[in-house]
């Protein structure tokens, strides 16, 4: 659904990842039941082609139901003069340098992309689907008690019960979670190290490749990353960049006690139910297991494999089903989907279909 609305003004946000994105003020206007004052506009590139000034008739969409973006300029308010692009970051004030088409704080050490680095670290981790957010890891930046993902491992009780808004309970919690996640897959290991330009998807497909190890990880080079199908050549040098910068954050999260899980070689069973489909799973899982834990991606994809089919991390011709929490979404790889003739299907039509099957073989046996 869209609707037209009008530009009050321009702010900019500095995300995770050290880019700063603009982001449109407007008129608040009803949305699929919502009401939208803000949208964003993705990347500096389209902050320049859309030359936005105060006034200016804007078409705004909810993306996936979820996100409000600035679809297109309907008109421009006659003698407003377009917004001026930021001139330093909004946290540090560092000089902004564009990258491609987005706009970044070349500051390693500014503050909100230490912060960046620790909300990533606790998203590709679960932890903040357990309860660390972001409001709670600023908190504990902000009190000096934590500045990298491997100070959060050495975090204690007592520290955190005096400081406002907590208690011990919630103390004991937030201890609890991050001790339990010391030991991770590879692709969440480096996935949550937050380097610019390369996802946990791409860190899974280099598993897929057989690089399914710190040391072979670091012994890459970009000949061979870029003979890999579906990395670029800007991602691959991304990645490597990125790897080399992060050597002291690596060294130190093993300092603290986590480990990398050895990958499982799960046997696959070619009479099963699923054999001959392949699955792509995407997005958050939302659907929850029998003692009330959502489902990881890591677990779907598990049963995938173990009833005889096949998990992998892209879309591509040949995929049988791409599976994701709302299947009507707009993302890149529904689109890629859409064209190629894969179906689309939720987390919960897929559980439904593992139960079915676990159902049949049960009356057989």
């Amino acid at each position: 659904m869209k609707k037209e609305t009008k530009i009050r003004g321009i702010t900019w946000q500095l995300g995770n990842s050290g880019t700063i994105t603009p982001v449109a003020e407007l008129e608040p206007v009803g949305i699929g039941g919502v009401t939208v004052k803000r949208a964003t506009l993705h990347n500096f590139e389209k902050f320049k082609v859309l030359k936005l000034s105060a006034g200016s008739d804007v078409l705004v969409s909810r993306r996936g139901d979820v996100t409000p973006y600035v679809e297109k300029v309907i008109s421009y308010q006659r003698g407003s003069l377009p917004f001026e692009p930021v001139k330093e970051c909004p946290v540090c004030k560092s000089i902004p340098v564009v990258n491609g088409k987005f706009l970044e704080c070349p500051n390693s050490w500014c503050d909100g992309a230490k912060i960046g680095d620790l909300k990533k670290w606790a998203s590709v981790t679960e932890m903040k689907s357990l309860g660390i957010g972001g409001k709670t890891l600023e908190k504990l930046y902000n009190c000096d008690f934590v500045s990298n993902p491997s100070d959060l491992y050495t975090l204690e009780v007592e520290e955190i019960e005096v400081l406002d808004g907590f208690g011990k309970r919630s103390a004991e919690k937030i201890v609890g979670v991050i001790q339990s996640k010391k030991e991770l897959p590879l692709s969440e290991f480096i996935g949550g190290l937050n380097i610019r330009n390369f996802s946990t998807s791409m860190v899974e497909l280099l598993v897929e490749n057989g690089y399914d190890t710190l040391d072979s990880l670091f012994a890459l080079n970009l000949d061979v990353l870029v003979r890999i199908k579906g990395i670029e050549d800007k991602t691959a040098k991304a990645f490597l960049n990125g790897l080399e910068n992060k050597k002291g954050v690596i060294q130190g999260l093993l300092d603290v006690g986590v480990k990398i899980k050895e990958k499982k070689v799960m046997e696959t069973n070619t009479n099963g139910k699923l054999s001959g489909l392949s699955f792509c799973f995407t997005g958050k899982v939302e659907v929850l297991n029998e003692d009330g834990d959502r489902y990881t991606r890591t677990m779907l994809q598990n049963l995938v494999i173990a009833n005889g089919g096949s998990a992998v991390s892209s879309v591509r011709n040949g995929l049988t089903y791409l599976v994701q929490a709302d299947p009507s979404s707009e993302s890149t790889k529904t689109k890629k989907a859409i064209n190629l003739g894969v179906q689309i299907i939720s987390d919960v039509d897929f559980l439904s279909m593992i139960t079915r099957i676990e159902r049949i073989n049960m009356d057989v046996i």
